[in-house]
């Protein structure tokens, strides 16, 4: 290691989210292509801002990084009871949101059916949420963006170039654009 240094270059990129908001909680979608489970870190601090983190080798000295960072509503969500799962590329975070304390009786049933079994019922809706994301990589994947940001800034560079050269070839071949054409 003596004498050897290595350069390592960070590839960051934002990625892509959706929202989906339904009555009782809404779910964050974040398209991972290609992340680990232990190469994303997920925290909530005391302000209410989720920060979601993730670094991943993509060749030699070459690293994929990103940072996403939400500012959730103030009380509105159960923060114990937010939880992700990264399922084919796409990190699903459920956020389920806070019952209103203010809302009028009128609104609301008089008596609700007891729930059959609260094991059944709490297993199918994970499970329900789990096909839903499961689902919604299938296609996501299939649809993926093959465009990066280096592969972008790269085309930019090239198109930028290529009109620099086209217009020195037509001050070349027509003279210079400002010249002018006084007649004495």
């Amino acid at each position: 290691m003596a004498g050897t240094a290595v350069n390592t270059l960070y590839e960051d990129f934002e990625p892509f989210c959706k929202w989906q908001r339904d009555q009782g909680r809404d779910t964050l979608e974040v398209h991972l292509q290609g992340f680990k489970k232990d190469q994303l870190k997920i925290q909530l601090s005391n302000l209410g801002v989720i920060a979601i983190t993730g670094e991943r080798p993509l060749e030699e000295n070459k690293i994929s990084r990103f940072r996403k960072e939400i500012r959730l509503r103030k009380d509105s969500y159960k923060k114990n009871e937010i939880h992700a799962r990264l399922t084919g590329g796409i990190l699903c975070m459920v956020l389920p949101k806070k019952t209103p304390l203010s809302s009028s009786t009128q609104d609301q049933p008089t008596s609700l059916p007891p729930p059959k079994n609260q094991e059944d019922e709490k297993s199918s809706n994970k499970d329900r949420e789990n096909a839903v994301c499961r689902l919604r990589n299938l296609v996501l994947n299939k649809l993926q963006i093959l465009t990066s940001k280096k592969n972008m800034g790269r085309n930019v560079a090239v198109a930028v170039a290529l009109v620099m050269v086209l217009g020195a070839f037509l001050v070349y071949k027509y003279g210079h654009p400002f010249q002018s054409h006084v007649e004495n």
